[in-house]
């Protein structure tokens, strides 16, 4: 997520900002020769601009929650801006020892003149900020729906792959243990470590990078009991990276799940996946010797991975796929708060 500030609207502010007190400035200079009091000019600006600004904003709100009046608050928005204007004036021109009248018409032109052009300023950059806060907040809105949405979609597919899984480790198990009551141990085991952390990571967007792996392993080591030497993996990730990382959840062993969903495995012909990381980078990568009848896909398990790992981290999932290989490389997330 991009948390910088937007550097071009907040250059664009200052120069309207610039260009509103230059033009008060310049009309003050040409309706007579005040340059004796500099000092207080400042001081006269900053005291208009903010009641101007305060009256504006109220007006606004007003505007907003009544449109079908805004032309009756618009035009009270100029009047009491020239008010403000004919206001402070006295004052000033008293501790500055100016005689002046308000049958003058050029100071009065000028004051009136200046109340316009600022307040239409104001209003203008008051319009402009609360758009863009709208907009952020419709932004936002969107991204959580977005979430939601994806969360939803990612629950529901673990409902319906979860007891599928199930009922196929609990027959494979079966089969082991009338073949080989040992690998039916170690085979429960893994089952029961998988399952563990399936349920308590149930309802998290994202897993710690250890959490994931171990999860991984756990699967993997069920496959391999099952396959033998028809599957061949490696995990390579450095031990500094397990608990400064994170992952959406279950997205490793998903990856893995796909590869062997689609590939042949044969103790001649053996399926390898390799699991590495680089950086904040890491890659899953599966030979490819596709089956001759295939499952019926529907993608949804990796367009649902590519969906919640762009709306966590803003990077798109890259896929490469060769005759020999498909590759799969996420970005690692380090923030662990998107659970909350």
């Amino acid at each position: 997520m991009n948390s910088k500030p937007n550097t071009k609207k907040i250059a664009l502010l200052n120069c309207l900002v610039a260009v509103v007190a230059g033009v008060v400035v310049l009309l003050f200079q040409v309706s007579g020769d005040y340059s004796n009091f500099r000092l207080y000019l400042p001081l006269m600006g900053v005291i208009i601009v903010f009641a101007v600004s305060m009256m504006d904003l109220q007006i606004l709100k007003k505007i907003r929650s009544n449109p079908n009046r805004r032309h009756g608050w618009y035009l009270l928005s100029y009047l009491s801006s020239a008010a403000t204007y004919l206001i402070c004036w006295p004052p000033f021109s008293i501790m500055l020892k100016i005689k002046w009248k308000y049958d003058n018409f050029n100071l009065l032109f000028t004051l009136v003149l200046s109340s316009i052009i600022l307040n239409t300023a104001i209003l203008l950059i008051q319009h402009f900020l609360l758009l863009q806060q709208e907009k952020a907040r419709a932004e936002v809105e969107v991204s959580l729906l977005k979430v939601a949405n994806v969360e939803a979609s990612n629950l529901l597919l673990r409902q319906q792959i979860q007891p599928h899984f199930l009922f196929n480790s609990l027959s494979n198990l079966k089969a082991l243990y009338k073949e080989d009551p040992q690998a039916g141990e170690s085979y429960i085991v893994h089952l029961a470590n998988f399952l563990r952390i399936s349920v308590s990571n149930q309802n998290k967007k994202i897993a710690m990078l250890t959490e994931e792996i171990d999860f991984l392993h756990d699967y993997l080591e069920m496959q391999k009991i099952r396959f033998g030497r028809a599957i061949l993996f490696e995990i390579i990730v450095p031990q500094s990276s397990l608990y400064q990382y994170y992952l959406p959840t279950f997205s490793l062993q998903l990856l893995a799940e796909n590869a062997i969903k689609h590939n042949e495995l044969t103790n001649e012909s053996p399926l390898r996946i390799r699991i590495c990381s680089e950086g904040n980078r890491i890659t899953v990568l599966n030979s490819v010797r596709k089956k001759q009848h295939p499952e019926v896909s529907t993608g949804l398990g990796l367009a649902n991975l590519s969906e919640r790992h762009q709306l966590l981290s803003g990077n798109t999932i890259e896929i490469k796929q060769t005759e020999d290989e498909f590759t799969v490389t996420l970005t690692l997330l380090t923030n662990e708060n998107i659970n909350n």
